[in-house]
């Protein structure tokens, strides 16, 4: 290698999703798991809580 050159390292500090190799945006505050944008927004995918009622029943009754 040249004098003054750098190689690239990966960077070392960078967390990634519990799912994917994206880079992780949040953490679950249930099971303390890193998610990307993909795979939850404020818990995991696993941990996200059921919709409300209304909104399961409002599925139900919407036109198509």
């Amino acid at each position: 290698m040249p004098v003054g050159a750098t190689e690239e390292l990966p960077a070392m500090n960078t967390v990634n999703c519990y799912k994917c190799s994206n880079p992780a945006g949040g953490r679950c505050p249930t099971c303390r798991r890193l998610f990307c944008r993909f795979h939850g927004e404020t818990y995991c995918h696993e941990c996200q809580p059921p919709p409300p009622l209304w909104k399961s029943l409002l599925g139900l009754f919407r036109r198509r």
